[in-house]
């Protein structure tokens, strides 16, 4: 867990400490509920207390962390409401991204988005699903860029951190990854042919999917929920 910190000034320490917890309560290596000690913390990384105290600080803005003055830090459990009010930002929000892509993409930038799923598809076949997830991300952050609008994305990452919850512990599942993957390819199918009722109408199912399985999750993982 140390982090490589040569050649890293003090900002970009503060966000690699930052990014580096926020991953570990993401993929549940830190776990709701879980007691969180500075000390511990800047010790496995490799930092003093003052970056991890500020991370911590700011995880708690994220919604991903519970500060008791006086009593330590704790990671919060997952929050269903907020999970249903991130996957409305993220749909809403998408949804108009692509209205404008669809009008804008150029054959280059389709071309990319192409080799992005081709590359989805080699993690699901090394059962790569780190690798997976961060083309997903890389999937959905280039429409926004690509439509002119990269601030877009921002915006909907830091929302969705309740929902990148949940979407993390339904892995690994190849199934699931095979239909996210089928998903993606329709999206850009649609793009490809300047489809916008179609294109808007795979986003809506793709941004949604998540919820279908909100129910099986927070039964299976109950202790992780509010």
């Amino acid at each position: 867990m140390k982090l490589n910190l040569q050649s890293s000034n003090l900002v970009s320490i503060k966000n690699l400490v930052y990014e580096e917890i926020k991953n570990s309560i993401l993929k549940s290596e830190l776990q709701p509920g879980q007691l969180l000690s500075e000390q511990e913390l800047a010790s496995k990384l490799g930092v003093s207390r003052t970056p991890v105290r500020e991370s911590l600080i700011n995880l708690s803005y994220d919604g991903l962390v519970k500060v008791y003055p006086q009593r330590g830090s704790v990671v919060s459990y997952i929050d269903r409401e907020k999970v249903f009010q991130a996957q409305f930002i993220r749909e809403s929000l998408e949804v108009e991204t692509i209205r404008k892509l669809v009008q804008v993409i150029s054959d280059e930038q389709i071309h990319k988005l192409k080799q992005n799923i081709n590359m989805q598809k080699a993690m699901l076949e090394n059962s790569d699903y780190e690798g997976f997830y961060q083309l997903d991300e890389e999937f959905h952050g280039n429409m926004a860029v690509f439509c002119g609008y990269p601030r877009v994305w921002e915006v909907i990452k830091r929302e969705k951190v309740q929902l990148d919850r949940v979407r993390l512990l339904t892995l690994p599942d190849n199934q699931l990854i095979s239909n996210l993957i089928t998903q993606h390819q329709e999206i850009l199918d649609y793009l490809e042919e300047r489809d916008t009722e179609k294109v808007v109408s795979a986003v809506r199912n793709h941004t949604r999917r998540v919820l279908n399985t909100l129910e099986e999750i927070s039964k299976k993982k109950e202790h992780y929920f509010s």
